[in-house]
């Protein structure tokens, strides 16, 4: 059984966090990994 991460990003506003969460999601498609994403949930 393989387990997952679970990521958190926090900040003030106007600080990136949607940009990271961009990049992240992206690289992990990449490499064909499975996301959950709760915004789009």
């Amino acid at each position: 059984m393989t387990r997952g991460k679970f990521v958190v990003i926090d900040g003030i506003d106007g600080v990136g966090k949607g940009v990271f969460l961009d990049a992240l999601i992206e690289e992990a498609e990449k490499e064909g990994k499975g996301m959950f994403d709760v915004h789009e949930y």
